[in-house]
């Protein structure tokens, strides 16, 4: 591929594993404060149909996270192959 090519494929490809990244930190971050919540010793006991939603929201977050994870992958996998790295 001819490098002005390359130069085009790449920065698109790097601006979405940038977004990817953001994403995969702030899923991250809801996922802690849904564990936060969820250890909580009276979390199940005092707040039982809040703390379900909240595992089964954990469960989708986390979900949400693995799909992310691998499409950063393989964003990051196709900007080492055009790149030589």
């Amino acid at each position: 591929m001819p490098a002005a090519d390359q130069r085009q494929a790449i920065g698109p490809l790097r601006r979405r594993a940038q977004e990817l990244e953001a994403q995969m930190h702030r899923l991250s971050g809801l996922i802690e404060k849904a564990d936060a919540f969820l250890a909580r010793p009276d979390a199940f006991t005092l707040h039982s149909d809040k703390a379900q939603q909240i595992a089964r929201d954990r469960a989708a977050l986390a979900a949400r996270l693995a799909e992310t994870e691998d499409a950063w992958l393989e964003a990051s996998d196709e900007i080492e192959k055009l790149t030589g790295g």
